[in-house]
């Protein structure tokens, strides 16, 4: 220390005050001091501020003067400088404890040497030197705490604020200082706040440090804005090392996340981009590692593009191949410069390009590989120049409008945008609110679109709405929107047409359209089951809703002089009782019924109808209506009337369709007429066919009869032939059950029911001589109905007619995934593979190949049908057609 130290000396006693000088003038001690003396502190002059002593020296001597007052005093006074007390008596004077508690140091007189009292100086006034640097870099730290960007905290164990920074507040909206009135629980997201809890218990746990913590955090305890944040947490140990709390600095990460986003568009962009080039593209790493592949280069080798992703590129092509690639590779890594070179993939020729892609230091650490079909060279360069001169002017040129919107603004319009928005120039739309130019009544909806699509960046499809233009023009339009990203921003294209023109011919499509909807309703409820009386009540109220008349009725001609109203719909009911029947020779019906015209009345000023006409009007309360003949092979058979009570005027539209519907009608009420003949006819029938088959069964029953008794009769050969008679017997009865099958078939209802498949195969074999057929109940319930039973006879009968004198049939049931498969099995002499294709169809049975088998067959192939089976002939021994015949069919098994 060799400046000059100034000391200020406070001292009552002038004895030691002069010793306290000598001292310090002594030679040798190193310290050059410039000492001020005052008796006391009040004699000390206030000038003093403007010179400041760097330490001052406080002797404490008289007896019953309190020292904290005099050291409290010079404190206050001079806080800033370092204060050294000088005690008269260390050990029995009760000022050293008061002087010790306010001063640097604290000296005793008898005690101090030169030396002591030099050093007492000098570490007073470095240790002061040294506290003001601690308080500024304190107060350096503070500020950096308190307006920091992140949020630093720092809480007791239940969560409470101990301390929250200026930019905690601000973010977190936390009101007045944010310490000890709120708990940063209320700050985490609701569904983060699990997490956290235990991440805070893993600390406490392992007393150790969570780095980049990640969660949500949500301003307004809860209420206000939501944004991610990095989390970094420590734990606080008190003096006794208890746990009493944590700290920690939160960073938001929002514009982290958005950056992140943007990259996942990039590198989705990147992926579609790859993937449109037609041929082989690729990215490698400096060993030739394939990094990324297109889906050409995948095809190419057949594997998917993650599978080709990390497999060496020279691996997968030929040894030739491989080595000319990497070659260039080497040649690209090296020089640094892009190379291109032509080689053959079969029959196309290929121009490869290698690009180098240098790293963050400068030197190239992969090569991306493009090729390109040049088979036809010339004619690919000029059609290349011309795609490019079209891409580059395609969106100006496009003819459809096309607009870009930005954070709801319209950013770009290509001209035909402008157009069709009546502006002059791009610049009086650009800049604009893109709900400016959207009609009032598709804002919501398209508000709705634009904020989906900025949130989820997701396209929509073709939708229509109306736009105005600046002139006021309402136009409508249809648009394609997609996200894309826009000078560093989310935005949205939209791809517009113009659809007004179209509008209006759909307009007038579908006036046509609706009356041929009319027809074709008349056309579908004619070809429907339902009477002729119920066909034209529905017919009648179609024409009348579907062209927007208020009433109508059909008169259906009766005989040659009159009709009979057979439908009505809307007219009073005064009118269906007076009109219920009509002479068709009086006019206005005969213009109608005998000449085959339509009749058109309207109530016009300038031209009012007929006395008869009028009496038509008055009666249904109407100003027009129609009449038209119902026309069937040039006949009238009916006529169609129908009215309105407002509207006078037919439009020459609406005319045609009423004519084509009375032709329409005509043709359904002469199939209704057929019909009704032709159930007439078909119940007729049936009769005939009941007596038929119950005179025939009769008959059978007696030849039956009488076969068993003269069979009893006979003996020797007239026994024989007493068995043939009863085997015809059996057969012409036979006939006629699967006859009535057939019958049943065609029209019975199809109503199905849980069968016992066993009692059915009993009760049929009860009916043939005893131990002809072998059978195992098994107890299975199928699905069919009464009908089955004639399965099993026929194919019995079959076995038995067809499998010579000795044959034995056996029946087996077998469950096999929710079916019950039966074969009926004889021992006879069977038949060929062609033939067991044949005996089922009804064309063959007459044929010889089809080995004798009757009708029987053909109805159990129907009867199987029914029940949603399936039936099939084979060998009874697999791959011996002569040791028997089997025949299978399933049924569904009924399940409770």
């Amino acid at each position: 220390m060799n400046a000059t130290v100034s000391v200020l000396l406070i001292e009552d006693d002038p004895g030691d005050a002069t010793l306290v000088r000598e001292m310090l003038g002594e030679c040798g001690c190193g310290l050059q001091a410039q000492v001020t003396w005052c008796a006391c502190l009040e004699e000390v002059p206030e000038g003093c501020g403007d010179s400041r002593p760097d330490v001052i020296l406080l002797g404490l001597n008289r007896k019953g003067h309190r020292a904290d007052a005099v050291v409290l005093g010079v404190r206050t006074r001079f806080s800033d400088i370092p204060l050294i007390v000088l005690i008269a008596d260390g050990s029995g004077n009760g000022a050293f404890e008061h002087g010790m508690e306010g001063a640097r140091d604290c000296l005793a007189k008898g005690e101090i040497t030169p030396p002591l009292l030099r050093r007492a100086i000098r570490y007073a006034i470095d240790r002061n030197a040294a506290e003001k640097l601690l308080h500024r870099s304190r107060e350096h730290y503070q500020s950096l705490v308190e307006h920091t960007g992140d949020i630093i905290f720092r809480c007791d164990p239940a969560g409470e604020f101990l301390f929250l920074n200026t930019s905690g507040r601000a973010v977190l909206e936390c009101p007045a200082d944010g310490s000890g009135s709120a708990r940063i629980f209320h700050f985490i997201h609701p569904d983060d706040c699990e997490a956290f809890a235990a991440t805070l218990l893993r600390i406490e746990e392992s007393c150790g440090t969570i780095h980049n913590f990640e969660c949500r955090m949500q301003a307004r305890e809860g209420e206000g804005r939501v944004f991610p944040v990095l989390l970094n947490l420590s734990l606080l140990r008190d003096d006794g090392g208890n746990y009493c709390g944590f700290e920690g600095i939160a960073r938001d990460v929002t514009d982290i996340h958005q950056a992140s986003a943007a990259l996942r568009d990039r590198n989705a962009i990147l992926r579609v981009f790859m993937n449109a080039i037609p041929e082989e593209a690729f990215l490698i790493d400096k060993e030739g590692t394939v990094l990324a592949a297109n889906e050409a280069l995948s095809r190419k080798f057949s594997q998917p593009s993650e599978t080709v992703a990390g497999h060496s590129i020279y691996s997968l092509l030929p040894q030739g191949a491989a080595g000319e690639l990497r070659a260039y590779v080497e040649h690209v890594l090296d020089t640094g410069n892009s190379v291109r070179f032509e080689g053959k993939d079969g029959k196309k020729e290929l121009v490869r390009t290698l690009y180098p892609v240098f790293g963050s230091e400068g030197g190239v650490e992969h090569v991306a590989a493009i090729a390109v079909d040049v088979t036809e060279r010339t004619q690919f360069e000029a059609a290349l120049r011309e795609s490019e001169e079209r891409y580059r002017s395609l969106v100006e040129l496009h003819p459809e409008p096309i607009y870009v919107h930005c954070e709801a603004k319209i950013v770009y319009a290509n001209p035909a945008g402008v157009a069709l928005l009546g502006a002059g120039k791009a610049d009086d739309i650009l800049g604009r609110y893109a709900l400016d130019f959207i009609h009032r009544d598709y804002r919501d909806l398209a508000w709705e679109r634009m904020r989906t699509g900025y949130l989820d960046r997701t396209g929509f499809p073709v939708a229509e709405e109306k736009f105005v233009r600046l002139d006021g023009k309402v136009v409508d339009i249809e648009l394609r929107t997609l996200p894309i990203i826009f000078e560093g921003k989310r935005a949205t294209i939209a791809i517009c047409r113009d659809i007004t023109s179209q509008k209006k011919a759909e307009k007038e499509i579908f006036s046509q359209n609706r009356h041929l909807s009319i027809i074709n309703q008349i056309i579908r409820v004619a070809n429907s089951s339902l009477i002729l009386d119920e066909m034209l009540e529905i017919i009648l109220t179609i024409t009348v809703d579907l062209l927007d008349f208020d009433f109508g009725w059909v008169y259906l001609k009766h005989t040659d002089k009159r009709a009979r109203l057979v439908a009505h719909h809307g007219v009073p009911e005064s009118f269906v009782e007076e009109n219920a029947t009509l002479v068709i020779r009086d006019y206005p019906y005969n213009v109608i019924f005998f000449a085959g015209q339509p009749r058109f009345v309207e109530n016009l000023p300038d031209n009012p109808p007929g006395m008869f006409d009028c009496r038509i009007l008055e009666a249904v309360d109407a100003l027009s209506y129609a009449g038209i003949p119902l026309i069937a092979d040039s006949v009238v058979v009916g006529a169609l009337y129908v009215g309105r009570k407002e509207q006078v005027e037919l439009s020459e539209r609406e005319k045609t369709v009423l004519e084509s519907v009375g032709k329409e009608i005509g043709g359904t009420i002469l199939r209704g007429m057929l019909q009704e003949q032709l159930e007439d006819a078909y119940g007729e029938m049936n009769v005939y066919l009941d007596v038929i088959e119950n005179d025939i069964n009769r008959a059978a029953n007696e030849l039956s009869g009488l076969s068993e008794v003269i069979s009893g009769m006979l003996l020797g050969n007239a026994e024989s032939y007493g068995q043939k008679l009863r085997t015809t017997s059996w057969q012409i009865s036979q006939i006629i059950t699967n006859v009535s099958v057939l019958r049943r078939l065609q029209t019975d209802p199809e109503s199905l029911e849980p069968i016992d498949i066993d009692s059915v195969i009993q009760t049929e074999m009860a009916k043939f001589p005893p131990d002809t057929v072998d059978f195992e109940p098994c107890g299975f319930t199928v699905i069919a109905d009464g009908m089955l039973a004639c399965v099993f006879t026929n194919l019995i009968d079959n076995s038995l007619r067809h499998g010579g004198p000795n044959v034995q049939i056996s029946i087996t049931l077998e469950e096999r995934e929710g079916l019950i498969i039966v074969s009926v099995e004889d021992t006879g002499p069977g038949i060929s593979d062609e033939e067991k294709h044949a005996i089922f169809d009804l064309s063959r049975l007459q044929s010889p190949r089809a080995g004798g088998r009757n009708l029987g067959l053909y109805v159990c192939r129907l009867l199987i049908d029914r029940y949603c089976g399936s039936i099939w002939a084979e060998d009874r021994v697999s791959g011996k057609s002569s040791e028997g015949l089997a025949i299978k069919f399933t049924l569904a098994r009924f399940e409770e």
